[in-house]
């Protein structure tokens, strides 16, 4: 009598039913939307990061958007103190925040946000 040795084959996904193959996949499943998460949190980051490297040597300093000065309108006046005329690329009235009516500063808070 003549004893042979079973050839195993080379790996033991070969020996898995059908039934077994299928519980098998339901297990990995999540590593596909995970690995694509991953993916676009990973392009999402280089694209912001290239985005500011462009655009960060062209942003004002600190100093000259905390000095702020707004253009006022040369202006003219009569010996007698009455307006003649006003000249400039831009007539600002500065007013402080006091004397804006109330409707007027929610009206600006919420266009701004």
């Amino acid at each position: 009598m003549v004893l042979r040795r079973s050839v195993r084959p080379y790996n033991d996904r070969h020996l898995c039913t059908r039934r077994q193959k299928a519980t098998l996949m339901p297990k990995r499943w999540w590593i596909y939307p995970l690995f694509l998460l991953a993916t676009l949190l990973v392009a999402g980051t280089l694209l912001v990061g290239y985005a500011a490297a462009i655009v960060y040597p062209t942003l004002p300093s600190l100093e000259v958007l905390t000095s702020y000065n707004p253009k006022v309108p040369l202006r003219i006046y009569s010996a007698d103190g009455h307006l003649i005329g006003e000249f400039g690329e831009e007539r600002r009235a500065l007013v402080r925040i006091e004397d804006v009516p109330q409707n007027l500063r929610r009206a600006i808070l919420a266009a701004e946000d």
